[in-house]
């Protein structure tokens, strides 16, 4: 397979998990307008009370899958809501149990947001984007958006720093 080719693949695999995390996250996310309006404010109660859960209702964990990642993403699929940090823990379990790696889950300091790297080159400090490679591809499920990671310097422009919590090769 040439470089185009997994170019190609990993955006086609970005943009099917994007998919169906939109497709679980029935009620959406707390903090987009369009998801609160849409579900007449459940989203906003709902991320809330699943996130205040002290019973984790997550199944075993994957191997190689950190269990708050895990948790996470049982919590999305139970519920049908959930933020950033949830819809790409769902992602990056989907993507995981469909063999494709490597997987960054993404987050920017002070978790102002999260997001899924597949295919970083992990050269280098996760917080700098040249150091993903060139046939690195963003999935942001929240953000309804999967683009090349070499690209995601423009559209992270605000972006403190940024720190992979969790890594499966």
């Amino acid at each position: 397979m040439g470089k185009n080719d997994t170019v190609s693949a990993r955006l086609i695999h970005a943009q099917q998990a994007i998919s169906c995390t939109r497709k679980v996250a029935t009620i959406g996310a707390s903090n987009k307008i369009g998801d609160v309006l849409g579900s007449l404010g459940l989203s906003v109660l709902c991320v809330a009370v699943q996130r205040q859960l002290v019973k984790d209702p997550s199944p075993a964990c994957l191997k190689d899958i950190p269990q708050w990642i895990t948790a996470a993403a049982h919590k999305l699929l139970i519920y049908g809501c959930g933020n950033c940090g949830e819809q790409t823990a769902y992602a990056m379990v989907l993507l995981y149990q469909l063999g494709i790696r490597s997987l960054d889950y993404m987050t920017v300091a002070g978790g102002d947001h999260a997001f899924l790297v597949i295919g970083s080159a992990d050269k280098g400090p996760a917080s700098s984007f040249k150091s993903w490679g060139d046939n690195a591809v963003v999935c942001d499920p929240w953000d309804n958006k999967a683009y090349l990671g070499k690209t995601a310097a423009g559209k992270k422009a605000g972006a403190k720093t940024i720190y992979s919590l969790a890594r499966v090769e």
